[in-house]
């Protein structure tokens, strides 16, 4: 929502409401309990246990499919490179 929208009472009433046709729409049900500011989201992790990819959640907005699809594809085909002991030893020393 811009700012300009927030000075502009109608413009966050035709939002509220058009939010609320959509999720009627899709017969969701809540019970308007609890801390509404907090959102969720999706975190892809690697084969290596990292994590990859983080879509957070926008209230009002639908995830990107084709971005969320060629992330898990991405990570579906990735390799897994074994860390040598040098590899990882010289990563622990430049950690310290």
């Amino acid at each position: 929502m811009s700012w300009s929208t927030m000075f502009k009472p109608w413009r966050i009433w035709k939002e509220i409401s058009s939010l609320s046709q959509r999720v009627k729409g899709k017969k969701l049900e809540g019970n308007y309990k609890g801390e509404g500011l907090k959102t969720g989201g999706v975190i892809i992790f690697g084969k290596d246990g990292s994590a990859k990819y983080a879509y957070p959640e926008f209230f009002g907005y639908e995830l990107d499919m084709d971005d969320f699809l060629a992330a898990v594809e991405a990570v579906r085909n990735e390799e897994i490179t074994p860390v040598s002991d040098a590899a990882a030893a010289a990563t622990t020393n430049e950690e310290l």
